[in-house]
């Protein structure tokens, strides 16, 4: 009796396993895609072609939602295109992601952009701006 237990107890834990083996090969290989997608993306936004680089962040960011780098580049894709509505979820996204230390690097690239275009921004998008810059 205790050997047939044994025997399943066994099998149970081998099955789990496997399972978690097959789960993280599947999770590694869409990390792998959606980093394709990003760095398709990132050549494109590096020539300023930023409307084209659009579609791979948000590609890179529908495969890891969690993936920080793509929403700050979807963001700065939107800044650079004066969309700035578009550019705020995507940037609040990124800092909420973000590891700490990056956070201030990031910061003061969206503040050189939001400063150069200030007047052409309104008020309660600058405020936005102002509320999303501030770091912790």
């Amino acid at each position: 009796m205790w050997e047939m237990k044994k025997s399943r107890v066994i099998s149970f834990l081998l099955c789990c396993i496997i399972f978690n083996l097959l789960i993280s090969c599947a999770g590694s290989e869409i990390r792998k895609a959606a980093r394709s997608e990003f760095d398709s993306g990132l050549s494109l936004f590096d020539s300023a072609r930023y409307e084209e680089s659009i579609p791979h962040f948000e590609q890179a960011i529908r495969l890891v939602p969690d993936f920080w780098e793509a929403h700050m580049f979807l963001g700065r894709a939107y800044l650079n295109l004066k969309k700035w509505h578009e550019a705020l979820p995507p940037l609040k996204t990124a800092f909420r992601l973000e590891p700490q230390e990056s956070q201030r690097k990031s910061a003061g690239i969206i503040m050189d952009i939001f400063f150069k275009n200030t007047s052409k921004i309104d008020q309660d998008t600058q405020s936005e701006f102002m509320e999303l810059l501030k770091l912790k």
